[in-house]
């Protein structure tokens, strides 16, 4: 069985897949920021992703907490990093 979910937050998103193996779940979980950019060539704007990560893993059916888990790290990672990179 194959799932996704995406989580739109103004300039962010999280995108979570998952797919199932015998004996338990492949899983890849990539989580990024995109914001608007300029482009300097032509003074355009674009959407752009300006922050990720990602993960693949297989956890088994008794260990799905691992998914979550490796989810909540890369949400703390990234505000983290948000918060070092727009200090006042």
């Amino acid at each position: 069985k194959k799932s996704s979910s995406i989580l739109n937050l103004d300039a962010g998103i999280m995108r979570v897949s998952s797919g199932g193996v015998e004996n338990g779940l492949a899983f890849c979980i990539r989580l990024e920021f995109q914001q608007p950019v300029m482009l300097l060539a032509n003074k355009s704007f674009a959407i752009t992703s300006t922050w990720s990560t990602s993960a693949f893993g297989v956890a088994g059916r008794n260990e799905l907490r691992t998914i979550r888990d490796k989810i909540n790290d890369f949400v703390t990672l990234f505000i983290n990093d948000y918060l070092a990179a727009n200090q006042k």
